[in-house]
């Protein structure tokens, strides 16, 4: 858990952060957005006292940040960010492996965890042995996420982490990270200027401006009606539709339908699944003026998804 209370920091006369209050329960990722120089990445610094305080209080695991060496808090606590920063003459196994050796893990313990890690990550093991200069940006950022959670951290701090890479790699790494969340649960707080990426990551989405929070809770509740003005100007009007992309046909409930022959795809019509985005069955919708789609739950057999389906889902989940 991370908890702040009236955090304010100031440089000269500038007030970066006034008075935050943020509470992150364990487990949960709280993802931060807003304007450039709105305070976000000074708040996420913070919390592992890369910058400091100039009063306030800043908890982690119940904990007042400010009794600990700032290098002994780090090692407590993952840090990835933009532009990765690997060391370009370890291998990508020497890179994940540097705060376990810091904690003075046993050789074998350090080797199991860095295999499960790439795995985790998508990255072949004989990567273990390469070079960053050897990687792709996306491979790259991925050996990041796994130096951040090498030594097993409660909490993980992401500034910007997939904010260097191309759209396609960009939407890899998301789709990668949200596993290896599901999977580990850590307490998150990660950064980003994107609000699809924010829909898309956060338990809870966090708004800010001028150092200060302007709003925060669950992506759905900015689905519905929003009252703060600069929060409802920054997500946007599309925002509900950008919401989409969170969900699955499988988080829709409907009952099941028997097979028909004209469920299957035409030519030039896609296939869809459970698994397929709320987003992407509204595209294949507009994309063939239809007013509803058939998605495939196994063979022969298929649910109706139709406009009125996904609206309905949105309006459920802005009252969440």
């Amino acid at each position: 858990m991370i908890r702040l209370t009236q955090v304010f920091k100031a440089y000269g006369a500038q007030e970066a952060l006034k008075g935050v209050d943020l509470e992150v329960p364990e487990g949960e990722c709280a993802v931060l957005i807003g304007p450039s120089g709105c305070g976000k990445s000074t708040l996420l610094k913070t919390i592992n006292r890369m910058v400091g305080i100039d009063s306030g209080r800043i908890e982690v695991n119940e904990q007042d940040i400010a009794g600990y060496q700032p290098e002994l808090l780090r090692r407590q606590i993952g840090y990835c960010i933009q532009g990765v920063g690997l060391f370009p003459h370890f291998t990508v196994q020497d890179n994940i492996a540097v705060v376990p050796r810091l904690l003075k893990w046993p050789e074998s313990q350090i080797e199991v965890r860095v295999k499960a890690l790439m795995e985790m990550s998508g990255l072949p093991d004989a990567y273990r042995f390469k070079k960053p200069k050897e990687l792709s940006g996306g491979e790259a950022q991925r050996v990041g996420v796994c130096r951040a959670l090498a030594a097993d951290p409660p909490v993980l701090l992401m500034d910007e982490p997939f904010g260097a890479v191309d759209p396609l790699t960009r939407e890899r790494l998301q789709l990668a990270f949200m596993e290896i969340q599901r999977a580990l649960k850590k307490t998150v707080v990660f950064v980003t200027h994107d609000v699809e990426e924010a829909i898309l990551l956060a338990d809870r989405v966090v708004v800010m401006n001028q150092g200060q929070i302007l709003d925060a809770g669950a992506p759905g509740k900015f689905a519905g009606e929003v009252e703060e003005p600069f929060v409802k100007s920054f997500l946007g009007s599309e925002y509900p539709l950008k919401l989409l992309r969170r969900y699955s046909a499988k988080d829709i409930g409907l009952a099941l339908l028997p097979a028909w022959r004209g469920a299957m795809p035409e030519s030039g019509r896609r296939l869809l699944r459970m698994d397929s985005s709320l987003k992407e069955i509204l595209s294949e919708m507009m994309r063939h003026g239809l007013q509803e789609v058939p998605v495939e739950v196994e063979v022969d057999r298929y649910v109706r998804v139709s406009y009125e389906d996904l609206a309905g889902h949105l309006k459920e989940v802005s009252k969440l």
